[in-house]
């Protein structure tokens, strides 16, 4: 950083991009059937789970989060990186980082490169809560290069990230049909034929009564367990299918 050129700037994390910080979502529960899904730290790691809450449509836009947005965990466990979960709403202890004045890119390296640093920091914060503040944000010095380079650097590496984010989401979508069609696959509802065959689903009506049949499909088809639907639509989804196509 020493030897940086005449024509680069000093400047901070916090002169580069704006740090928004998620809501305490547990205040803003849904209020009818609409919601998004909160995005804390273990939905940064782990994606959305059967387990992760919900909270209201009607929240700050600034706090929804889309796929490519940078998120920043500042609080415990300090980590970036690129959401590419789906839509959500961001919980607090995490920044949404945005910027209307340099790349996407720019900004995300420029914050990765620094977290070792205020991973530091943190490190010696432990005795009480080791966690990154807007202070430590204005603190922070980087080097900001000539216009001129940040766009050529952008050019390249903004395809990069179209497909680093394509790709995930084709990931997503993977895992969520095989998550789909395997308890299908093991309970015998579909067998497996030829690459060009379509999937033949088996019927299964050898069940004693009802609720029996009801449970398997629910586990069959495997919504419950991820909580896209409560159980009274379920149920009404249920009802509502001819029996012949269960």
């Amino acid at each position: 950083m020493q030897n940086a050129e005449e024509s680069w700037e000093r400047k901070s994390l916090y002169d580069i991009a704006i740090f928004t910080n998620g809501l305490a979502c547990q205040k803003f529960r849904p209020k009818g059937k609409n919601f998004y899904k909160v995005i804390k730290i273990r939905e940064m790691r782990d994606g959305f789970t059967k387990d992760t809450e919900l909270v209201d449509v009607d929240i700050p836009e600034k706090v929804i989060v889309n796929d490519g947005d940078i998120l920043f965990s500042w609080s415990a466990s300090l980590e970036v990186m690129i959401w590419t979960g789906g839509i959500g709403g961001l919980n607090q202890h995490i920044f949404k980082v945005t910027s209307d004045k340099y790349p996407k890119s720019f900004v995300y390296f420029q914050l990765l490169n620094y977290l070792s640093r205020f991973r530091a920091i943190a490190e010696n914060r432990k005795t009480t809560m080791g966690h990154i503040t807007i202070d430590h944000l204005k603190q922070s010095e980087i080097f900001i290069p000539p216009k001129n380079i940040i766009e050529k650097v952008d050019k390249t590496v903004s395809p990069i990230f179209a497909q680093i984010i394509k790709k995930r989401q084709e990931n997503a979508e993977l895992a969520w049909k095989r998550d789909f069609l395997l308890p299908l696959l093991m309970n015998g509802q579909v067998t497996v034929g030829k690459a060009q065959d379509e999937p033949t689903i088996i019927p299964f009506k050898t069940f004693a009564d009802d609720d029996t049949k009801y449970q398997t499909w629910k586990t069959q088809i495997g919504l419950a367990a991820r909580g896209d639907i409560d159980e009274q639509t379920l149920r009404n989804i249920y009802e509502a299918i001819d029996e012949n196509d269960r």
